[in-house]
């Protein structure tokens, strides 16, 4: 006998299948509707990114041939890595920049050695000098995890031996500089109006070829290099301050130099005197060199102060005290005003000149 409430139960379904087919195209077209949102958010984002990298290609690829332009051209010569500055600063595009201007050197270089109908022997030591140096201003100027005036130091540093290597090379560029100013210049000390004797004698070929390259040996040509990377650098800051309305510069009075570099300079001028009284040729090359680099990083930090002193005046008194020490500079005091900024970072060594800097205390060798 079957029992009341034991009677079976057929299971039926609790959604029919028709629901569970509406449900599931209900949800394909959610997924569809997001997928087509997202496409239409993210489309003027990429043409933006497009069109913001057409933009700065174009300006690297016209700054890279203003670099060569100005190469060639006389007195601009000077400023040839300007507009590759100009270029990262406002792009802030390093690899790219690098890229397109060391494709332009390569590119112009070899076309220039076809026209002139000589291909060059170290052709191949002049696209690398070129190419290294313009990595070096690029990262002096684009650079980010070190602060610039390492930068600056470092470059010169690196293309100094660069420069010296390619200089003394037979047959380079460079090398034959000294024999067409040699041909061209100094016969004008040897004709017959000319000054005495003495001047000939002083300012003959041999003496003032064998002078340069000492003098370049000496940590001339990481000055050189220097001041080239800094006037460069300044002219492209300058002009994007100026058409970007846009400051790129945080400027040199919070920097301080290392505590050991004044024994590093005194271990140097030690070494110059000592190689000179036993004729010690590479140890005193060596140390000029190094001397050259403590006397760069103290000039630094002198004109760190400097510019610490100036920043708490007004702004008519920072400008007539900028341009009594430019016209200093370019004028016979300009080596006075050099050994009085020098001096001066040498003396913050133990002096706290900026109290403001370093939590108060000055960089001290013994810290």
């Amino acid at each position: 006998m079957l029992q009341e409430g034991n009677e079976p139960k057929v299971n039926e379904p609790l959604v029919h299948e028709s629901e569970i087919q509406e449900s599931k195209i209900q949800e394909s077209k959610i997924q569809e509707s997001k997928i087509h949102e997202s496409r239409i958010h993210s489309a003027p984002l990429d043409e933006a990114g497009s069109v913001e990298n057409g933009k700065s290609l174009i300006v690297i690829a016209v700054c890279s041939v203003l670099c060569m332009f100005f190469l060639r051209i006389g007195l601009f010569s000077l400023f040839y890595l300007a507009p590759l500055g100009y270029a990262v600063l406002v792009t802030d595009r390093l690899r790219l920049t690098f890229i397109t201007s060391a494709l332009t050197t390569i590119v112009f270089l070899f076309f220039t050695s076809i026209i002139q109908g000589a291909y060059s022997a170290n052709l191949w030591m002049e696209i690398f000098y070129f190419t290294l140096l313009f990595f070096m201003f690029l990262w002096v100027t684009g650079g980010k995890k070190l602060r610039t005036a390492y930068r600056f130091l470092i470059a010169a540093i690196v293309c100094s031996i660069a420069f010296l290597i390619y200089l003394f090379m037979p047959g380079s560029i460079l090398y034959n500089v000294f024999d067409i100013f040699a041909e061209e210049f100094f016969p004008i000390f040897y004709a017959e109006d000319a000054a005495g004797t003495a001047v000939q004698q002083l300012m003959s070929p041999e003496f003032v070829v064998e002078t340069t390259k000492n003098i370049l040996l000496r940590g001339g040509s990481i000055i050189s290099l220097l001041m080239m990377f800094y006037i460069n650098r300044q002219i492209a800051v300058t002009a994007v301050w100026i058409i970007k309305k846009q400051r790129k510069d945080r400027g040199l009075s919070v920097f301080f130099a290392p505590a050991n570099t004044i024994w590093f300079l005194t271990g140097s001028l030690a070494t110059i005197i000592i190689s000179n009284i036993f004729n010690f040729r590479i140890p005193e090359i060596i140390a000029w060199n190094i001397f050259t680099i403590c006397c760069i990083i103290f000039l630094v930090q002198g004109i760190g102060i400097a510019r610490d002193f100036l920043a708490k005046r007004t702004q008519r008194f920072r400008i007539i005290t900028n341009v009594l020490v430019i016209l200093a500079i370019f004028s016979p005091l300009g080596v006075i005003v050099i050994l009085a900024l020098l001096i001066l970072g040498i003396v913050e060594i133990w002096l706290p000149v900026r109290l403001g800097g370093l939590n108060g205390r000055a960089s001290t060798p013994e810290q």
